[in-house]
C-alpha cells in the first residue's frame, strides 16, 4: 500500500498523526504499545511533529531500528538526535543500544541477550512490535542492513563496515523488523525511486525483505511518486 503526500513537510506531519493514532489505539486495546523508530532526516521531522501529540509515553516501549556504535552522548547517535526532537521519549520504556565500553561483536551479543530477555525468542509465534517505522537509503538499505550482505537470525546484529560513517553499527535483524503487526516505510525524493520501486515488488534489496504481518505501507512524497 502507498500513501502519497504532496510535500515533504506535509508528509512528516501526516505520518506523525497516524503514528500517534496507532499508539493511542493500541494502548487503549492492549494497555501498552511497542514501536520501532528510526533515524534519518524525514523520520526526525516525524518525531518533531509527534511532540504535539498527547501520548502516554510511559505505556510505550521504544527501540530504534539501529544505532551508530558510538558513546551514549555522541551526537551521531540516532537516539541523541531523536531526544532533541522529542524529549518525551525519555518517559518511555526505552531500550538503549550499548556504547563503546566493549567491542562491537560483544556489544551485539550482550544487547541481543537483553532484547531476547525482554521480548522472548525470535521464533515465537507472538508478534512483538505493534509498529515498525523504517527509512530507506538510495541503495535500498534499511536500519543498518545493507545489500549483498548476510546477517545472522537473531534480534541484534553487528555491522562493522557501513558505507556511511560512523562505520560500526548495531541493528535489528530482518527477522526482528518483520516481527511486527505493521511496517511503515517513509521515503522522499526522486533519488530513492529505483530502490523503492524494486523493494515494492519483492526484490532482494533489504527494504524488499521486511514486511508487516498485517500491514506494509509506503509513505512517500509526490516527488518520489512521480518517478515510480
Amino acid at each position: 500500500m502507498m500513501k502519497i503526500v504532496k510535500a515533504r513537510t506535509e508528509l512528516a506531519a501526516a505520518i506523525a498523526a497516524e503514528v500517534a493514532a496507532v499508539i493511542k489505539s493500541t494502548i487503549k486495546s492492549k494497555g501498552s504499545c511497542r514501536i520501532v523508530l528510526t533515524g534519518g532526516g524525514l523520520c526526525l521531522e516525524v518525531l518533531s511533529s509527534l511532540h504535539l501529540a498527547a501520548i502516554d509515553w510511559q505505556k510505550v516501549t521504544v527501540i530504534f531500528s539501529d544505532e551508530r556504535f558510538v558513546g551514549l552522548s555522541d551526537k551521531d547517535r540516532n537516539e541523541f538526535q531523536a531526544l532533541e526532537r522529542l524529549p518525551e521519549l525519555e518517559q518511555a520504556n526505552f531500550l538503549r543500544y550499548p556504547d563503546t565500553k566493549t567491542d562491537l561483536d560483544n556489544a551485539a551479543e550482550l544487547f541481543n541477550s537483553k532484547v531476547e530477555a525482554k521480548f522472548g525468542g525470535l521464533t515465537s509465534d507472538n508478534t512483538t512490535f505493534d509498529l515498525v517505522i523504517l527509512g530507506m537509503g538510495p541503495d535500498g538499505h534499511v536500519a543498518s542492513l545493507f545489500p549483498v550482505k548476510s546477517y545472522p537470525s537473531q534480534w541484534i546484529v553487528a555491522e562493522a563496515d557501513s558505507p556511511k560513517p560512523p562505520s560500526a553499527r548495531l541493528s535489528l535483524s530482518y527477522e526482528a523488523l518483520g516481527n511486527a503487526e505493521r511496517v511503515w516505510f517513509v521515503a522522499s525524493g526522486k533519488e530513492k525511486a529505483l530502490a523503492a520501486k524494486s523493494a515494492m515488488i519483492n526484490s532482494d534489496l533489504p527494504a524488499g525483505r521486511v514486511k508487516g504481518r498485517s500491514e506494509t505501507v509506503w509513505w512517500i512524497d509526490q516527488e518520489l511518486s512521480d518517478e515510480l
